[in-house]
């Protein structure tokens, strides 16, 4: 039997949030399930798997083995706009940081 994986209620809103930023680009992975972050988030060159999450809710035992053995950039749990909105603020501040010129 085929499990399709559910979306989050606040998927779309969190995708939109994403969208307004500029040089911000966003892929949904949700339907794959199997454990796979709900979004992969590109920002000016960097990307970032993103796992959408609803208040409290835990990641279940698929979605920590996956973060678990993931060996690229850490998966970043998002709850709200304002977190997504900060997420693009902190890997822009990031990126800024590792780039500069004495590194």
């Amino acid at each position: 039997m085929t499990r399709f994986a559910k979306v989050d209620r606040n998927h779309g809103a969190i995708v939109e949030a994403f969208r307004r930023h500029p040089s911000v680009s966003v892929f949904s992975t949700a339907t794959l399930g199997g454990g796979v972050p709900d979004l992969i988030l590109g920002v000016d060159g960097w990307t970032v798997p993103v796992e959408v999450k609803v208040g409290n809710n835990k990641l279940n035992e698929l979605q920590r083995s996956w973060h678990q053995s993931w060996r690229g950039t850490p998966v970043v749990i998002v709850r709200t706009v304002d977190e997504a909105n900060a997420l693009v603020l902190n890997i822009r501040m990031a990126r800024r940081v590792f780039s500069h010129p004495l590194l």
